[in-house]
């Protein structure tokens, strides 16, 4: 539950953005198609790697980069801050106009350089269970936000294309053979719906130009 007494996360971000529109950026296969076109006014949160992309698009909006996934989440644990040095895919520094999104339990300490950086704890700021996947946790930040509308681009999983996009060093993108499967997504299919059930949304899937 989101207790009655704000946190520093939720004091900073509640009603920042209050009556516009948030984009959120998943990393489908039609991310390989976004382009700045796909956007209007309001707030961009771009889930982890795709940051890459959208950050060299040339937005005027503020852009928000969720980089939940650190070193310290249950699939890392072995590893930790000192063995990955603050970055460890999917982890990746953004520019520095942009704001980061860190998890409190899983990437506190991540991307250490980054001065602009948000700490949310997913149960007591959010409401959900520590382990929450990105989509519906920047669904809810949208709302604590104050927006009224989510447009949620390249979340191709939501209509069955299970893929992901490979964004690599050198800024091309392109798109995995397989996915993870659909038994993977299924349960955050699940909170993502019960998510927008609570705010007005549109999912957009850009498509290439010579197939619209």
């Amino acid at each position: 539950m989101i207790t009655d007494e704000k946190s520093e996360f939720l004091t900073r971000v509640s009603g920042r953005h209050r009556g516009e529109t948030c984009y959120i950026v998943g990393k489908g296969p039609s991310l390989v198609n976004l382009t700045k076109f796909a956007f209007g006014p309001g707030p961009v949160v771009c889930l982890n790697e795709s940051i890459r992309h959208v950050q060299r698009l040339g937005l005027d909006n503020k852009i928000y980069s969720m980089q939940k996934d650190g070193c310290e989440s249950y699939r890392q644990r072995d590893v930790g801050c000192e063995g990955c040095r603050g970055e460890i895919p999917p982890m990746r520094y953004p520019d520095d106009h942009v704001t980061l999104l860190l998890h409190e339990h899983e990437s506190r300490n991540c991307l250490p350089n980054h001065r602009d950086r948000l700490v949310f704890d997913a149960l007591g700021d959010l409401g959900f269970e520590w382990w929450s996947t990105s989509a519906p946790c920047a669904i809810r930040i949208a709302r604590i936000f104050g927006c009224v509308r989510v447009v949620l681009l390249c979340h191709d999983s939501l209509s069955g294309d299970y893929r992901t996009a490979m964004i690599t060093d050198d800024q091309a993108v392109d798109v995995s053979a397989t996915g993870p499967g659909q038994s993977n997504y299924e349960p955050i299919a699940r909170l993502v719906e019960q998510e927008l059930a609570y705010i007005e949304y549109e999912i957009v899937l850009p498509k290439a130009p010579d197939s619209e």
